[in-house]
């Protein structure tokens, strides 16, 4: 697998950084520098690229967990939430898209299935999954 990354400086318009150039530090003169030779147009700081073999074979992971939700999307806001192996302890979070709360709850059992309800706005909502190995996110849609 080929992996890279690139970075580019683009400076802001003259009026929004004159003045920070009344200021002094080597930071500030870093930055000037790169302004005054360069004006407004893209400079290449930094090209990186890398092969890295990911994987030469497939283990057999015992106790591998597994979630999802149906139906996905929901249209009357009514969604089943399945899960395997989480642990005893597992809680879940429903956030809405503007990054807010709006439901919460205890997943009992290693493995179970719960009755999720959306709110009446249409939207992508995240649950978000707190288990004994992590966290965990999906996304489900109202319509």
């Amino acid at each position: 697998t080929h992996l890279g990354g690139i970075l580019w400086y683009q400076s802001m318009p003259p009026r929004w950084v004159n003045s920070m150039f009344d200021y002094e530090s080597p930071e500030i003169e870093l930055f000037q520098d790169l302004f005054e030779e360069h004006g407004s147009k893209p400079v290449l700081i930094a090209s990186v690229s890398s092969v890295i073999n990911l994987t030469d074979g497939v283990e057999e992971v015992e106790n591998q967990y597994s979630v999802n939700i149906f139906p996905n999307p929901t249209y009357n806001g009514f969604s089943t939430l399945n899960w395997n192996n989480l642990g005893a302890k597992s809680v879940f979070e429903i956030y809405n898209s503007a990054g807010s709360r709006v439901n919460a709850g205890a997943l009992v059992g290693h493995s179970g299935s719960l009755e999720l309800e959306l709110p009446k706005a249409s939207g992508i909502y995240l649950v978000k999954i707190h288990h004994d190995s992590g966290v965990l996110t999906k996304r489900v849609a109202r319509k």
